[in-house]
């Protein structure tokens, strides 16, 4: 059974390495680079705000806020879709995914993750997720 866990930056740093466990490590631009102890199957860094831009938001404030921020892309859903099947082909037992405070990107892509390989849903921590990261995942996996 693969195991699944998302946890913040702090909880992601806290964390024994597991050489069975492969991260998806989800960062703000312009953060510190996050120090992960050496030891894990692999880990995937991403780089990209906490923005849900599938929040009802007029014209002018979204070009604002892209002007300033750096939603997930496309593109990144596609490179944590291909290293999460590719771990998987690699025999990797495990996942554990962090975010900035572990309460938005992190919970969108373990519940992705849970769902493309049929483990059980995760429960209501999944609830605040970033509801675009999780659309693109989700668009991602139907394309490859």
């Amino acid at each position: 059974m693969i195991h699944l866990r998302f946890t913040s930056r702090e909880g992601a740093e806290d964390t024994r390495p597991d050489k069975y466990t492969a991260v998806v490590s989800i960062q703000d631009p312009g953060s510190a680079d996050v120090r992960l102890q050496a030891g894990w199957f692999n880990i995937l860094h991403v780089r990209c705000n906490d923005i849900d831009m599938c929040k009802p938001i007029n014209a002018r404030l979204r070009t604002s806020i892209l002007a300033s921020y750096k939603p997930m892309s496309p593109e990144q859903a596609a490179d944590v879709v291909r290293f999460v099947r590719r771990m998987i082909h690699e025999g990797c037992g495990g996942f554990l995914v962090h975010c900035e405070a572990g309460l938005n990107r992190s919970p969108a892509v373990a519940k992705w993750i849970a769902e493309e390989l049929g483990l059980p849903p995760l429960g209501p921590a999944t609830r605040t997720h970033n509801r675009h990261v999780y659309k693109l995942l989700k668009e991602a996996s139907c394309k490859g």
